[in-house]
């Protein structure tokens, strides 16, 4: 029997995509609009990255609680992951490589063969995919590697295993191998360590009274909010990396989940089925949310004049709506449709 769809985690999926949405916004008002009314604060929701992260981990152990063991279950399970993630990818970095080339103010100088085959396969480069939020899929591809590795051994070890693994990345940091090679960058960063307690939650499964997930979900969003002041002005360039983003967001978006798990209901109505809903768009939404906004906004400043305040207000608020209502199409019409074919190809190879 597969182990139940959880749906308190399809919402913190749809949020933190949401939340990488709203750290884009002020970027793409900065680059494509006027007067400014947002504030490089906003780029604190990038710690939906890391939300994604612990997810990922909770995730990989949940789905695999009954998966038996044997080569042949475990290349399977890398499988779904795999399709799961390269071939929507792969159309939104074809997207992003044709608004490159065509667009009037961007630079095809990043449209050469490295950077293509490095990007289409996740490898790990220094510089940004040329869909730029693919850098974390390759974190993903990394995990999904180590942790099918891990499933060869006996199921009661997998605690200790993950033990070791952070040991290693502990070390690796401590004597600054992550910032020697592209490679060591991706294997040995802080950030898997959110992974891995993701993977420990998903473990460890406390059955805690709603009081106290009300209580991790206050802490861990009080986290964010502190994370958001002590930080002050943000850029890209000065963004905590490494282990300060670790401490900074990571730590807040696990006690997030662990709350949030406590309150797992049966079936969703209302505005958390809404909300699980966007959760299935999740991935849609994640990958393409740069392209409908600049889209959005480029198409915006041609056919609206320049009021101030107001159309930004009015554009950003019809960007984000408009990124969720794309990202619902592309679900059902790109997504959803690849993933049915991969999952029936891959029923015939391995399950035959």
């Amino acid at each position: 029997m597969a182990p139940r769809q959880l749906h308190s985690i399809q919402v913190l999926r749809g949020l933190a995509a949401l939340s990488v949405v709203i750290g884009h916004l002020w970027q793409v008002e900065t680059r494509f609009l006027g007067e400014e009314l947002t504030s490089s604060v906003m780029l604190v929701g990038f710690a939906g990255v890391d939300l994604f992260f612990v997810l990922s981990g909770f995730v990989m152990v949940h789905v695999t609680r009954t998966l038996e063991t044997g080569s042949r279950n475990n290349a399977y399970f890398l499988y779904k992951r795999v399709t799961r993630i390269y071939p929507p990818y792969w159309v939104f970095t074809a997207l992003m490589i044709v608004a490159i080339l065509v667009g009037p103010d961007t630079s095809t100088e990043r449209v050469h063969t490295d950077a293509v085959v490095s990007s289409l396969l996740l490898l790990p480069q220094f510089e940004l995919p040329i869909l730029p939020v693919g850098w974390t899929l390759v974190h993903e591809m990394y995990f999904y590697i180590v942790f099918t590795a891990l499933l060869f051994l006996p199921r009661r070890w997998l605690p200790f295993a993950l033990i070791i693994w952070l040991l290693v990345v502990a070390l690796a940091t401590a004597f600054g191998l992550h910032r020697q090679t592209a490679t060591f960058s991706i294997v040995f960063n802080p950030l898997t360590v959110e992974f891995l307690l993701g993977a420990a939650l998903a473990l460890w499964r406390p059955n805690l009274p709603r009081w106290a997930g009300a209580l991790a979900i206050a802490a861990g969003l009080s986290g964010l909010l502190a994370a958001a002041v002590a930080l002050g002005p943000l850029s890209v360039e000065t963004f905590p990396v490494f282990w300060t983003r670790f401490f900074v967001f990571g730590i807040p978006v696990f006690l997030i989940v662990l709350g949030v798990l406590q309150f797992e209901t049966g079936t969703p109505t209302g505005v958390f089925a809404g909300l699980v809903r966007l959760g299935d768009w999740s991935y849609s939404l994640y990958l393409g949310h740069l392209i409908f906004l600049a889209a959005g906004a480029r198409i915006w400043t041609l056919v609206v004049p320049d009021l101030g305040w107001l159309d930004n207000l009015a554009m950003l608020s019809l960007g984000v709506a408009g990124c969720i209502i794309a990202a619902g199409l592309t679900y059902h019409w790109v997504e959803r449709p690849m993933l049915i074919a991969t999952r029936r190809f891959g029923h015939r190879v391995f399950k035959s």
